[in-house]
C-alpha cells in the first residue's frame, strides 16, 4: 500500500499557499463572520469539507503503521528464537557436537570446556544412495530372504517387495524387518534433502570396540534374495569405536558410551567430532537454529522490505528501506555461506540444501551466535536491533508531514510530545491542511 499517492501533490499545494498564512490568521482572530443575519463559521465548514479527506489520510498512515509493526514484531521472534532469548538453562555452544540433558530444570553448572577426538560407535554397514522414486524391477518383485550373523547367532529374516515399489519402498520394508526381529542391530533409511535419493543403514546397537567383537556382525543374502546386494549394506563401512575426549583440557579418555556425566545432575552426549574446537557447557538462553524460523526470518523481512520499497517518497520509510537493504547486501557473502542468497535490491531467498547443511555443521548457529558477524557487530544483532526499534517506535521511521496525517489525540502512533494544546490541533487538523485550506477560506471573504 502506498500512502503518498495523494500526499505529495497535496504537499505542493500546501507550499503554494504558504503565503496565505498571515492573512488566514486574521480570520482565525474572528472566527464568526456575519452575513446579515447569518453568522458562518469557517473552521467548522473545514471540518465539514475537508474532514474526509484528512481522515482517510490518516487511516492510510495508521494501517502503514499497524501493518510495519506487526512485520517487525514477528521478524523479532524469529531471531529471538534462533538467538536465545528463552529461560536460563544448561546449553552447549554447538548444539550440533554436544547435546545436553539434565536431571532438573533448574539445575546449574559452572562452564566446562570438552574437546571431541571421536565419538563411540558401533560397526555400521551404509548402503548405497538409490533413485527413491524409481520402481524395482519386476524380476525383484517377490519375497527376499537374508541373513545377520552377530556374536555367534545367525538370524534369518525376510520382506515382501510389491510389484508397485519404489526403491525406497523397498528399504522401508528391510528396514522394518530388522527392527522387528529386535535383534542387536537397527536399521534406518535417511533421505536426501532435496528427497531424490535414499540410503539404507544397519549398525549394531551397542557402541564402543569390545575384544571380543560382541557387536560386529555380517548381513548376507540367501535363498536367491537380493535384499542385501540391491541396498548396498553387505559392506561394513565403520568399525566399532570408543569415544576419546578430553574435558578442561585434562588428559584424552575414552568410553564406549557417548554419555559424559558433567555433575550436578548434568550430562553431556558427544554427537560428533570435534577436535579442532573447545566446547563449552555452561548457563545459557534456550534457542532453536532450524529451517522454519529462518525461512521466517526471510519471509518477514522481505515483507518490511517491500512495505518500505512501496513507500519510499516517505523520508522516514525510505532511511529504513536503505537501512534493510543495505544490511543484506552488505553481508550477502556471509548469508550464501549459511543457505540464504541475497539479489542486488537486498531481497533474500533460503537455499535449503545448502540451510540444511549450514544448520547440521554448526556454521548457522556460530554465525547467529558465536562469532564476531553473528553477535556484536554483524548482520543478526543488527537486524535484531531494527525488528526491535521498529516494533516499539514505528514513528520514527516516518516523516513528521505523514505523522501529522494522524489524529494528535486517541492515536496509538501519535508522537511524543505533540502538542496538543492549540485551536487547531484541538480540532485534529494538520499543519499541511491548515495551509492548504487558507487560499479556500480568503476566497469566501474577499
Amino acid at each position: 500500500m502506498s500512502i503518498h499517492a495523494n500526499f505529495n501533490s497535496r504537499v505542493n499545494t500546501f507550499n503554494q499557499n504558504q503565503s496565505l498564512l498571515n492573512s488566514f490568521n486574521s480570520i482565525n482572530n474572528n472566527r464568526s463572520v456575519g452575513f446579515g443575519n447569518n453568522a458562518f463559521d469557517p473552521f467548522a465548514a473545514f471540518n465539514m469539507n475537508f474532514g474526509v479527506n484528512n481522515a482517510a489520510a490518516s487511516a492510510d498512515v495508521r494501517s502503514f503503521l499497524t501493518g510495519m509493526r506487526s512485520t517487525a514484531e514477528r521478524l523479532g521472534s524469529a531471531m529471538d528464537r534462533m538467538r536465545g532469548t528463552g529461560r536460563e538453562t544448561v546449553v552447549a555452544s554447538d548444539p550440533n557436537a554436544l547435546s545436553i540433558r539434565t536431571a532438573s530444570p533448574s539445575a546449574r553448572i559452572d562452564d566446562v570446556n570438552i574437546r571431541i577426538q571421536q565419538v563411540a560407535s558401533g560397526q555400521v554397514n551404509q548402503g548405497t544412495s538409490l533413485e527413491a522414486g524409481r520402481r524395482v524391477s519386476v524380476s525383484d518383485a517377490r519375497t527376499h530372504r537374508f541373513e545377520i550373523e552377530q556374536n555367534g547367532q545367525t538370524h534369518e529374516l525376510s520382506f515382501r517387495v510389491g510389484v508397485n515399489y519404489t526403491q525406497e519402498d523397498m528399504q522401508n520394508a528391510m528396514a522394518r524387518a530388522i527392527n522387528n526381529a529386535n535383534i542387536g542391530v537397527t536399521a534406518s533409511v535417511d533421505t536426501s534433502n532435496d528427497s531424490r535419493n535414499s540410503t539404507l543403514t544397519v549398525q549394531s546397537r551397542e557402541s564402543g570396540f569390545f575384544a571380543d567383537g560382541r557387536n560386529e556382525f555380517a548381513i548376507r543374502d540367501v535363498s536367491g534374495g537380493r535384499a542385501v546386494a540391491m541396498a548396498g549394506v553387505g559392506t561394513q563401512t565403520q568399525r566399532p569405536q570408543d569415544a576419546e575426549f578430553s574435558v578442561n583440557g585434562g588428559t584424552l579418555q575414552t568410553s564406549r558410551s557417548n554419555d559424559v556425566d558433567l555433575g550436578n545432575g548434568v550430562t553431556a552426549t558427544l554427537r560428533q567430532a570435534a577436535s579442532n574446537r573447545e566446547i563449552t557447557v555452561g548457563m545459557g538462553r534456550e534457542r532453536n537454529i532450524s529451517a522454519e524460523n529462518v525461512n521466517e526470518m526471510v519471509r518477514q523481512f522481505n515483507t518490511l522490505l517491500t512495505n518500505t520499497a512501496d513507500n519510499r517518497g516517505d523520508r522516514g520509510v525510505n532511511r529504513l528501506h536503505h537501512q534493510l537493504a543495505g544490511l543484506s547486501t552488505s553481508s550477502a557473502a556471509s548469508l550464501a555461506q549459511v543457505g540464504i542468497s541475497v539479489d542486488r535490491e537486498g531481497f533474500m531467498s533460503v537455499n535449503s540444501s545448502r540451510l540444511n547443511t549450514a544448520i547440521e555443521n554448526g556454521s548457522l548457529d556460530r554465525f547467529l551466535n558465536g562469532d564476531s558477524q553473528g553477535a556484536s557487530f554483524g548482520f543478526a544483532n543488527r537486524l535484531a536491533r531494527i525488528a526491535e526499534d521498529v516494533s516499539s517506535n514505528p514513528h520514527r521511521y516516518m516523516s513528521r508531514e505523514s505523522l501529522d496525517l494522524l489524529e494528535p489525540s486517541g492515536s496509538a502512533f501519535a508522537r511524543p510530545g505533540h502538542n496538543t494544546g492549540s485551536m487547531l490541533d484541538s480540532m485534529r487538523i494538520s499543519r499541511q491542511n491548515r495551509i492548504f485550506t487558507m487560499g479556500l477560506l480568503l476566497d469566501m471573504f474577499i
